[in-house]
């Protein structure tokens, strides 16, 4: 039997708007991240520190616009049955852009020295959890749009995450493994490894929540 799944933002397009402009941001973020990592990972550290910035301004508003969103919903929605619903993603989406933050942080504060022969590992793993990033959101916007289709890109954001996993993991071995690296520079290369990965576990808790949605809006 096909089940017929009435989209979130039937009843109140206003909020559709509100919550896109979020997920732009959250969209956003990840892509401003690895230019922020491929920046500091060429030693340009005037081109990382402006990419730092911008992700400092999106978490700002991001959790300002999380807060609005909360008032909206609890005085003005016409979807009351979904607002717990919604305003989860939105917490959920917003922790992404706040492991993107605390990373990019760390970065700017710690300043790890990455060997050249990890260069290219810190910029995939990056580039793999960005790509986590872009999937859910798609599939964020498509529980409130259609959500009958969401299930094909959520595991798409499950297999992003697992190979992120494992590039973490292999990075992490090559860390451990490499000559000529002091034990306290491999924890460091270690810890920022760990905290790029995180990136994609947001990206998963997301993919759970939606997931969990999709299944109440069924029956």
């Amino acid at each position: 039997m096909k089940v017929k799944i009435a989209t979130v933002f039937e009843s109140d397009p206003k909020i559709e708007k509100k919550c896109n402009e979020f997920f732009d941001m959250v969209a956003q973020s990840a892509l401003v991240c690895l230019r922020g990592v491929q920046s500091y990972i060429e030693k340009d550290f005037t081109a990382f520190e402006a990419y730092e910035e911008q992700i400092r301004i999106y978490e700002e508003r991001a959790d300002e616009f999380r807060r609005d969103a909360e008032s909206y919903l609890y005085t003005e929605t016409l979807i009351p049955e979904s607002r717990g619903d919604v305003l989860s993603l939105l917490e959920n989406a917003d922790n992404i852009i706040d492991q993107i933050r605390m990373m990019m942080l760390a970065f700017s504060i710690e300043q790890p020295e990455i060997p050249t022969i990890f260069h290219a590992d810190f910029i995939n793993l990056t580039a793999k959890c960005v790509e986590s990033v872009d999937e859910v959101i798609l599939a964020t916007r498509m529980f409130f749009t259609n959500p009958s289709k969401v299930k094909e890109v959520l595991s798409i954001v499950y297999v992003l995450e697992k190979e992120s996993d494992k590039q973490a993991e292999s990075l992490k071995r090559k860390v451990y493994r490499a000559d000529g690296i002091s034990p306290s520079n491999q924890m460091h290369l270690r810890y920022f490894t760990t905290n790029i990965d995180l990136i994609a576990d947001r990206a998963e808790d997301l993919a759970d929540r939606i997931g969990i949605y999709v299944i109440k809006r069924m029956y």
